[in-house]
This record gives structure tokens, C-alpha cells and sequence, in this order.
């Protein structure tokens, strides 16, 4: 996953941000360098646990502060269908096309479509409750660490219901959005 979010920050970020200078960078790009720097962060953590046990014991401690670090992939999350629709947008454009084209054909880019890297963190997201749950169900009844694994659970799907939620809510506030000016154009049509 860090991999892959490096290739979407450090390879496709600059090259689409130099070669179209009018794109909505917020918009394709969001806070994904935060997610980097939130990612890296806990990787170190985890990687720092196996350093001085190969054969960790638990994880659950560092997986609940990390998580509660995590809000920025809701707000990501919320921007998700926004993204897409940007994207969709900007490759009806030729020139865009080409190149957003040419980059996912590269080497660098694993030959992937770019819209792979757009939905990495919303599959992050989903994929922990699952690696979670594999953990907890490895456990012994009577493991010392059943407890702290259950609250890490907790956490990682409160944390996916958040980003979840947050792009259903902005999605029907598009919908909103777009009655509403649908509504004011018939109101016009009468006059």
C-alpha cells in the first residue's frame, strides 16, 4: 500500500500538476500526502514491533493510536465520488487523455490505471477490519490480548462506517445539488 501510494504522491501528482496547470489539484489529489505521511507512520510502528519480536504478541495497541490519527481518510473518502467524476471529466479532454494515458502505461506506474491509485485509500480503509478480524480470530479464548484486539476492531470499523457515511452524504448532496438546479431551470421555463 505505501508503495502504491508513493507511485500516486511522488509519480503521478507532478507530472498531471506540471503538464495541465488548470486542474483542480485538491480536487484529483485530495490529502493523499497526508495519508503517506499518516501510513508511513504506522508502518514504522509495526515494523518497529517486529524489530523486537519477531513473533509479535499484539498489534492492537499500536492500531488504536494510529487510528484515531486517521480522520483525514474520511475526509478523503468523502471526496471519493467527487475524484472520480473529476477524473472522468478531464479524460474527455484529448490532450488530458493522452497524457494520463501515457503516465499509467509507464514502467513507474506498474502499467496500472490511474483510477487504481484514486481508490487505494478507500480500500485501505476496507481491508483493515478484515486483517483485524483474522488476527482476533487466531487468538486463544483466553488470550491476554482478545480484549485490546476487540477495541482495535472497534475501532478500524467505526473508522470505515465514518468514510463510508461521509461519501454517502456528500453524494446526496450532490443529488441535492443537482435537483435544485434542475428545480430553478423549470421555474425559469415558466416564466
Amino acid at each position: 500500500y505505501n508503495a502504491d501510494l508513493a507511485i500516486f504522491v511522488d509519480f503521478f501528482k507532478p507530472r498531471i500538476a506540471s503538464s495541465l496547470p488548470d486542474i483542480d489539484e485538491s480536487l484529483l489529489f485530495g490529502n493523499a500526502l497526508i495519508l503517506r505521511e499518516l501510513s508511513n507512520k504506522f508502518l514504522a510502528a509495526l515494523k518497529e514491533r517486529l524489530q523486537h519480536n519477531v513473533c509479535m504478541e499484539t498489534i492492537s495497541d499500536i492500531i488504536i493510536e494510529h487510528v484515531k490519527k486517521f480522520e483525514p481518510y474520511v475526509a478523503y473518502c468523502r471526496n471519493q465520488n467527487r475524484q472520480g467524476k473529476y477524473l472522468a471529466e478531464l479524460r474527455s479532454e484529448q490532450t488530458n487523455s493522452t497524457l494520463i494515458r501515457q503516465l499509467e502505461a509507464s514502467a513507474e506506474a506498474k502499467m496500472l490505471p490511474f483510477d487504481s491509485y484514486l481508490l487505494l485509500p478507500m480500500q485501505r480503509m476496507t481491508r483493515l477490519p478484515l486483517l483485524v478480524s483474522a488476527v482476533k480470530g487466531r487468538l486463544d479464548d483466553d488470550s491476554p490480548y482478545k480484549e485490546s484486539t476487540k477495541e482495535a476492531l472497534d475501532a478500524v470499523q467505526s473508522l470505515v462506517l465514518r468514510c463510508n457515511e461521509g461519501a454517502r452524504l456528500l453524494e446526496k448532496m450532490e443529488e441535492l445539488e443537482n435537483a435544485m438546479k434542475f428545480h430553478k431551470n423549470i421555474k425559469q421555463i415558466d416564466r
